[in-house]
């Protein structure tokens, strides 16, 4: 009987995953057997890898045993653009949702004081003035009274004193006074709607993406065009909507 193989050392262990890593980097999105071929591991071996990695948030598991990088790889500069990975994590769980819905489903973020949508799809009535990449104003949209409500208080204060507030609608809010009490609103019950603010014949209702510390990194929505819809109504749809944005949250970040 030929004699057992030595363990992997700590270094020999570290250079699998980083071969791991630089196969994945390489391929961009890719399958179990390609990251082996790539790293030039057993399948075997490679699997124990991937599934450490994906737990920690260092590569995230596509649908159809696909894997991509992560954020914790992002965070160590791995060169995958944060809304470039947004957006891939999110694609087909919000075709899903939209599907689901009969609605026009988004992920958007805040930045630069606007909501700039990552992910969109359509499958609801009508068109919308948003895609992939564009920016609107927060303080009328279901997604950007999420992420507003999640902002530090100094945050929410510089955003606050900007200036006024346009009327996109006639029932846009623009008081000062009342969008701060929806903001708490939204913050207090971790959800926001939009009901004919952007558009007089729009509603939507929005909830907040998680990372691991639970920081609120984007917000799901799911929009409908036509007679506005009640915020109970609207509110169904919160269970969906908060699924999603869990399984989103768990590829990205991993489980633990």
């Amino acid at each position: 009987m030929p004699p057992a193989a030595d363990p992997p050392t700590p270094t020999g262990l570290i250079d699998r995953t980083l071969d791991i890593l630089d196969a994945v980097r390489a391929a961009g999105i890719c399958s179990l057997p390609m990251i082996a071929a790539g790293s030039g591991l057993p399948v075997a071996t490679a699997h124990r890898i991937v599934q450490s990695l994906t737990g920690r948030g260092y590569l995230i598991a596509y649908r159809r045993g696909a894997y991509g990088l992560g954020p914790a790889a992002l965070a160590l500069g791995a060169g995958l653009a944060l809304h470039d990975m947004l957006h891939r994590a999110s694609l087909d769980e919000l075709q899903a949702l939209g599907r689901r819905c009969k609605a026009h489903a988004h992920l958007g973020i805040f930045e630069s004081d606007m909501v700039t949508y990552l992910t969109k799809v359509r499958y609801g009535r009508g068109r919308l003035p948003t895609s992939e990449g564009t920016q609107l104003e927060a303080y009328c949209s279901g997604i950007g009274k999420v992420l507003l409500a999640q902002l530090e208080p100094a945050a929410l204060d510089r955003y606050m004193a900007q200036g006024a507030f346009v009327a996109l609608t006639a029932n846009t809010i623009t008081d000062p006074a009342q969008l701060l009490d929806r903001l708490e609103q939204a913050r207090t019950r971790g959800w926001a709607t939009d009901i004919g603010e952007v558009m007089p014949d729009l509603s939507c209702i929005a909830a907040p993406l998680f990372d691991r510390q639970g920081r609120a990194i984007a917000a799901l929505s799911v929009s409908f065009r036509g007679p506005l819809i009640a915020e109970e109504v609207l509110a169904e749809r919160l269970p969906d909507l908060r699924g999603t944005a869990a399984r989103i949250s768990a590829r990205l970040f991993g489980s633990n």
